[in-house]
């Protein structure tokens, strides 16, 4: 399936949709008030493993209007209001939009995609590949990768940004670590210690690279540890308690470690209402969201000799995603509302509070921000996945309306 990719025009988030002259108040999102032009459609065409395009040769957007991606505020189910939500004042504005169809093969099922300097890098689960894709306008650039456990390959893992011009890559399978460039080329590869299992990688800015390790087999560790370059186990690790009772599986004790843009990090809870930013594991406290969902249920069952372990029907989920966009933390949440994991809430950084939310019409996947991009990996209205480039700009005065 090969994603049509849409220019669009501005879309002004708050509780109108319209244009507004004032000024920026944050310097790293000002420049992005201006609405981007439609560009030329050209032929898409298909990128080898591990060959990268001349700029004779890139898939361009075509110059047809985009869906609107956001769900207006108008249209807001009543509860999303109840839970304490309102429209963001940031104002976001579509400069692409990567969208997957039956035709497409550029990319099979990306899950989640990190904003670097030079390129967006998108992880393709469908094809075990990272695939470079131009920030200003979506066009492929490169892919490595490719299903194995050769040098240089990949199985199932996740992607993390370490540094404005790369990237790590997990590899769960290979029990590897791979830092990859944001144009494209291999860095650095070494093994990873078998401790548990990683949910996540950060780089804090005095250079230590953490992670928060969740109970595998007879590895019961549930922390932030770090990962030394010179050794076969994970070494410093600092327990994170929940404060509750936790299931024999942890399966209700489901966290993650996200870099932030600043040398920090954000621990999110998947299953509770808390964030975690910190920029030394010895100053780890807890931040509120805006909605507070219960602790999750998990169930046992017996499915003739064998125990079935998951969690009751309809719980509600927390903290999917992190991202930092300026001064602002950008959080994909799950919630108990009618739009449950369609949510991105915005909250100011310093000092934290609320800013206001955004609802996107299928499910978030990812996020990843950079000076004043956004990029949103989620699930398309016709079930396709999709990936949205998103120029913010913030504004002192209200928005005008039409």
């Amino acid at each position: 399936m090969q994603p049509s990719l849409k220019a669009v025009a501005f879309i002004c988030v708050a509780l109108t949709g319209c244009v507004n002259d004032s000024q920026s108040d944050d310097s790293s999102l000002r420049e992005n008030a201006a609405v981007s032009a439609e560009t030329p459609s050209s032929p898409v065409q298909i990128v080898a493993a591990g060959d990268t395009l001349g700029d004779a040769d890139v898939d361009h957007p075509s110059s047809k209007a985009a869906d609107r991606v956001l769900l207006e505020p108008a249209k807001w189910p009543d509860d999303v209001r109840a839970s304490g939500r309102h429209p963001t004042s940031l104002h976001l504005r579509v400069r692409w939009s990567n969208v997957g169809t039956w035709d497409d093969t550029t990319l099979l099922h990306p899950t989640h995609a990190e904003v670097m300097a030079g390129a967006v890098i998108v992880q393709d689960v469908g094809r075990m590949t990272l695939v470079g894709m131009r920030r200003e306008d979506g066009a492929t650039l490169w892919r490595r990768g490719g299903r194995g456990s050769g040098p240089g390959e990949l199985q199932l893992g996740e992607i993390s940004r370490t540094s404005d011009t790369s990237v790590l890559y997990y590899d769960a399978s290979n029990r590897r670590l791979t830092e990859w460039s944001d144009d494209g080329a291999l860095l650095h590869s070494r093994s990873l210690p078998r401790a548990g299992v990683l949910r996540g990688l950060c780089r804090l800015s005095n250079g230590e690279l953490r992670a928060f390790t969740f109970p595998s087999g007879t590895t019961r560790a549930l922390g932030l540890a770090r990962i030394s370059p010179d050794a076969d186990s994970l070494v410093d690790l600092k327990p994170v308690s929940l404060g509750r009772p936790v299931h024999r599986t942890a399966l209700d004790a489901q966290m993650k470690l996200y870099p932030l843009n600043d040398g920090s990090c954000a621990l999110g809870a998947q299953d509770e209402s808390w964030l975690a930013v910190f920029s030394n594991v010895d100053t780890l406290a807890s931040l509120p969201l805006v909605e507070i969902v219960p602790p999750p249920i998990v169930i046992d069952s017996k499915e003739g000799r064998a125990t079935r372990t998951s969690y009751a029907a309809g719980q509600p989920f927390g903290v999917q995603a992190v991202a930092q966009l300026g001064s602002y933390v950008a959080v994909a949440f799950g919630g108990r509302s009618s739009v449950r994991r369609r949510l991105v809430d915005f909250y100011q950084r310093d000092p934290w509070r609320y800013e206001g939310s955004i609802v996107l019409p299928g499910t978030v996947r990812g996020l990843s921000a950079r000076d004043s991009t956004l990029v949103i990996v989620s699930e398309d209205t016709s079930g396709f996945p999709r990936i949205d480039n998103f120029a913010v700009s913030v504004f002192t005065q209200p928005c005008c309306k039409k």
